[in-house]
């Protein structure tokens, strides 16, 4: 997971103050919708956890027809960011 956060995709980790264990993930959804007879889109989801060496906080997103896994991905962010800066992890 702490690849995950080191590579490309997620570069806005690097503005934090500590590193980050993070995974994106889509799973198929078998299901159809009744009310057009389509396929669902596939959930995708994200997970975090910061910081990586001495956890304190883990997200996880779920998204309902999200399509691809880096959907969730700046949600996650965007609250494991707030909870650094309030309780000023370093």
């Amino acid at each position: 997971m702490r690849l995950v956060s080191l590579d490309d995709s997620a570069r806005p980790y690097s503005k934090f103050p500590v590193e980050v264990g993070s995974k994106t993930g889509t799973a198929q959804n078998q299901g159809t919708n009744p009310d057009t007879g389509k396929p669902y889109d596939d959930f995708s989801w994200y997970v975090a956890f910061a910081p990586y060496d001495d956890p304190q906080i883990a997200v996880a997103c779920l998204l309902f027809e999200g399509g691809s896994g880096r959907y969730p991905t700046p949600i996650v962010r965007e609250v494991i960011g707030e909870y650094l800066k309030l309780y000023n992890v370093q």
